[in-house]
């Protein structure tokens, strides 16, 4: 998954024989914004000028680098304040209550204190990432015990509702909206989730301006609709997906798509690798987190003698409904171990590929593979 903010828009209007090219550029969430347009006819400037206004507003909303932000008003509240929270907050913080829900805790968006806890936040990635040093140590249990009690978004034991929970709540009253922080030192994060919620919203306003066809693309969570316009032929959508591994190719498989909405997860580019200075032995510390146990995702053993479970799965790729489900499953199945995920895959809606540290592939969807990228052949297959 790219650290970057990219989107791209690829869009087919009526009443042009031509397709035009076009790039806009912009900065939210501290990042660039790139976008790129294919288009015929009308419509296409209005369009980028609505996208570049949302992508605005929803940092306004949840990027937690803004100090002035919903989330961070929210984030810095004491116990027992009451923050308001506009309509796309709100929204955001109910998903991710379905989410989690879902996925048994595998997908959560409140894990600050254990990311920070272990340097896989962005400040720690930032410092150690790149083999740009090491932490003095790794932390030990009881270090993960005191993280584990302000993060979670498990209901509250005598919930009065769904969105009830155990360290926050959701209101409405008056016809305004609340979060209400119950616990000290729990934060909320949507730097992640916010671009697949980002790429569905940016394919409704291409729809909405006209476009026969559109590809957004938000930092790797990608939303679809319609076929590629390529030339005066309609394709369907091709994907490439990155090799997890070092060496051996850029990309490990490759297929066409019609599903509305995909994401790829994978700790293999944010992480920091962590030597015991003992024996020398090597753990990743990557940037999704396990909140059920207060560990970086792949990681197992006990303090002093963290190691990289070798079935860990490195890389998910799901398509669903729409980018934000496809991006919290993701997430959720790099979380997973692979038998979970597996278990996970049989019950949701979603097509996947899970690729393992030991060279197991699952597959659920009917996948038609490119033959220009091979590198998935030397997996062993599981069909779900």
């Amino acid at each position: 998954m790219s650290i970057l903010l990219i989107a791209a828009v690829c869009a087919g209007f009526a009443g042009c024989d031509s397709a035009l090219y076009k790039t806009f550029h912009a900065f939210v969430f501290d990042t660039e914004l790139s976008l790129e347009v294919w288009y015929r006819g009308r419509g296409a400037d209005a369009a980028f000028a609505e996208m570049t206004g949302y992508m605005e507003e929803l940092a306004r909303a949840v990027n937690r680098n803004d100090p002035d932000s919903g989330v961070s008003r929210f984030n810095g509240a004491a116990a027992g304040e009451r923050v308001e929270a506009d309509g796309l907050l709100f929204d955001m913080t109910a998903a991710a209550i379905g989410y989690y829900e879902e996925t048994g805790g595998a997908y959560d968006v409140s894990l600050g204190a254990i990311n920070a806890l272990w340097h896989t936040d962005a400040l720690g990635l930032a410092q150690y990432g790149a083999g740009r040093g090491q932490p003095d140590g790794l932390p030990g249990g009881e270090e993960i015990a005191a993280a584990l009690a302000v993060c979670g978004l498990a209901r509250a034991a005598d919930a009065a509702d769904a969105y009830d929970r155990r360290h926050f709540a959701l209101t409405e009253s008056d016809g305004k909206k609340f979060l209400t922080k119950k616990t000290d030192g729990f934060t909320l994060d949507f730097n992640g989730m916010a671009k697949g919620y980002a790429a569905d919203v940016l394919r409704g306003i291409a729809q909405k301006h006209g476009a026969a066809s559109a590809y957004i693309n938000v930092a790797g969570e990608i939303a679809f609709f319609g076929k590629r316009f390529d030339g005066n032929l309609d394709t369907p959508w091709a994907v490439a997906i990155d090799n997890p591994k070092p060496g051996g190719g850029l990309s490990i498989c490759g297929f066409t798509t019609d599903r509305p909405g995909l994401a790829t997860s994978g700790g293999y580019r944010r992480y920091y690798p962590y030597a015991y200075p003992a024996d020398g032995a090597v753990v990743e510390c990557c940037h999704i987190s396990d909140g059920r146990v207060g560990l970086p995702a792949g990681i197992t053993g006990s303090a002093g003698a963290w190691r990289n479970d070798p079935g860990r799965v490195v890389s998910a790729t799901a398509l669903a409904d729409s980018a934000m489900r496809a991006d919290a499953y993701a997430t959720a199945l790099c979380v997973m171990s692979f038998e979970e995920g597996i278990a996970f895959l049989k019950t949701a809606d979603v097509e996947a590929l899970l690729f393992t540290d030991d060279g197991r592939l699952a597959v659920r969807g009917a996948f038609s593979f490119a033959p220009d990228f091979t590198l998935y052949q030397a997996y062993e297959r599981v069909t779900v």
